[in-house]
């Protein structure tokens, strides 16, 4: 199947699992996301394999209490939370859980995408877990400064209340590249 956008949508769903699916499209297909959710509670993804263009999973803004497991994903972008932060009030993503999950061949693997623009969007409580990295580009990205037609982008970002951000990492392998806060715990 060579679908434009996406294979499957979820959107404004509450308590839906997707077991044992296969999604397919060719390595070159542009703009072909696997399994998009958003505005979404609940929501389990598991034991399907995902071969797309773009992003094998797309997290979108206002999805709670997310469980992707056993996903094999490739080729394609891996998995995406974003892009977020497009709009001025917008709602978060909390509570995503990744595990079990092998990628070959992506451009990333697990990534973290939001617009530098003023908004109520937030991303919290994360959890990436025995994730096998295979031939892939980038493993973990965070971009908050996500700007793909590079026009109207922002250069500089203010941040303003909330709280600091944390990470840990436990057996875990690799470099990290630019200005990194807090530090990574790659190099601890």
């Amino acid at each position: 199947m060579n679908r434009q956008i996406t294979h499957m949508t979820l959107n404004g769903c509450t308590n839906v699992a997707v077991r044992n699916f296969k999604l397919v499209a060719p390595k070159n297909s542009a703009n072909t996301d696997g399994f998009d959710v958003q505005l979404s509670t609940g929501v389990t993804f598991t034991g399907s394999t995902v071969q797309t263009g773009d992003d094998c999973v797309a997290i979108g803004p206002g999805t709670r209490n997310f469980l992707i497991s056993k996903l094999p994903c490739g080729p394609g972008h891996g998995v995406s939370i974003g892009s977020l932060a497009k709009e001025l009030n917008e709602d978060g993503v909390e509570n995503v859980t990744l595990s079990s999950s092998v990628f070959t061949g992506t451009q990333n693997g697990v990534r973290i995408k939001s617009w530098a623009r003023p908004s109520t969007g937030f991303v919290k409580n994360v959890f990436f877990q025995d994730l096998i990295m295979k031939n892939v580009q980038n493993p973990i990205i965070i971009n908050q400064k996500y700007c793909p037609d590079h026009q109207g982008c922002l250069t500089e970002l203010t941040y303003k209340k909330g709280t600091h951000a944390t990470s840990y990492c436990f057996n875990a392998r690799g470099t990290s590249l630019g200005v990194i806060q807090p530090t990574s715990c790659l190099n601890q």
